[in-house]
């Protein structure tokens, strides 16, 4: 795993590091698949349809979710990948029954 920024500017040391261990992948590509690696197997989404999309270092996550818990669940998650520079939450509540 790689290491989370501590304070305010470390972000470009994480993003020096995505590169270095990206193996060719874009940054981008990089915080698209530690994302998704992070929430595989999250009970909060199971079931869901969600998309994520990387441009420029900011995640957009889009599609629906059961609850507002698991929409707040994967915005945190998104912001805890190193080299995030922001997150664009378009995720939408659907409960169970409602599609």
């Amino acid at each position: 795993m790689y290491p989370f920024p501590e304070g305010e500017g470390d972000w470009q040391e994480s993003e020096a590091d995505l590169q270095d261990c990206s193996m060719g992948m874009s940054t981008d590509d990089m915080i698209a698949e530690l994302f998704a690696a992070s929430v595989f197997g999250d009970p909060h989404i199971r079931g869901a349809y969600i998309r994520v999309q990387v441009q420029n270092r900011v995640v957009i996550l889009l599609g629906e979710v059961a609850s507002v818990q698991a929409r707040k669940v994967m915005r945190q998650r998104a912001w805890e990948v190193p080299g995030v520079a922001d997150v664009c939450n378009r995720l939408t509540v659907v409960p169970p029954g409602r599609s």
